[in-house]
């Protein structure tokens, strides 16, 4: 039901864009605002330095110690190091004053000095790199999803089959086809006196606009037939949608 949103495929900066980021934005330019060099050096002796405190500066250090290089995939683990969690008062946010321990800050001071600069760039640079992630990951799937479509709607053209959306939007064209939709309409004019919608809850905007457009046809010049009584008769109860149903909107429900 979402073929439409892949007739295209979009591309990373096109996602960024949509997700109110600068379209520019690379891991280059990532990188290069996190890391400006030396970093290496001063996580190693941040290592070392952790080394010489508690469980908690021990398993820090570990995580540290993993790192083999300094670029897009190791920032969550930096983040995971020197970022709150969650659940903090001011979530993912730089520990600064915190981190490491106190028995650390305090044998090491220019260390920490050097280091609280780094976990600032690191907390800056969090929100573009989930959302490069994410727009990266994006555009895979645009691309799978439209190469999808196409072999799909090859292979249906090739034996002649139809699907069930296939069904609801030809339908819905043939009625919005300025060149046939009149015609069309007349002669199913002729032959409809009633429309019932059942388990209306449960109906697709695009749904809709089919038994929209019929209705209309009910009180549109000629094919308002006064000697009939026509009627439009629908049941549904919105609070019993399964709305991931065929793409049920309870927005248009209560519009309709």
């Amino acid at each position: 039901r979402n073929r439409d949103f892949f007739a295209q495929p979009l591309n990373v900066s096109e996602f960024l864009k949509r997700l109110g980021q600068d379209p520019a934005l690379n891991e280059a330019t990532l990188q290069s605002q996190v890391f400006l060099g030396g970093e290496a050096e001063t996580i190693d002796l941040l290592v070392k330095a952790l080394g010489t405190g508690g469980a908690t500066d021990a398993k820090n250090a570990g995580k540290l110690a993993a790192v083999v290089e300094f670029g897009l995939s190791s920032l969550p683990v930096l983040e995971s190091v020197f970022l709150t969690g969650a659940s903090a008062k001011s979530p993912f946010s730089a520990k600064l004053g915190t981190f490491p321990t106190k028995a650390v800050q305090k044998s090491h001071p220019d260390l920490i000095m050097q280091i609280e600069p780094l976990m600032l760039r690191v907390e800056a640079a969090r929100e573009a790199r989930l959302i490069l992630v994410a727009a990266q990951r994006s555009a895979v799937l645009s691309e799978f999803g439209h190469r999808f479509l196409a072999r799909y709607e090859a292979r249906k053209q090739q034996h002649g089959w139809l699907d069930f959306d296939d069904l609801i939007l030809k339908a819905r064209d043939l009625l919005n086809d300025p060149l046939v939709a009149e015609w069309v309409l007349y002669r199913l004019d002729g032959g409809i006196d009633h429309i019932l919608v059942d388990e209306a809850q449960d109906t697709s905007p695009v749904q809709w606009q089919v038994i929209e457009r019929l209705a209309q046809e009910f009180t549109s010049g000629s094919g308002a037939r006064s000697e009939v009584a026509r009627t439009i008769f629908v049941v549904g109860d919105k609070k019993q949608s399964i709305y991931s149903f065929q793409g049920a909107d309870p927005a248009e429900f209560d519009r309709m």
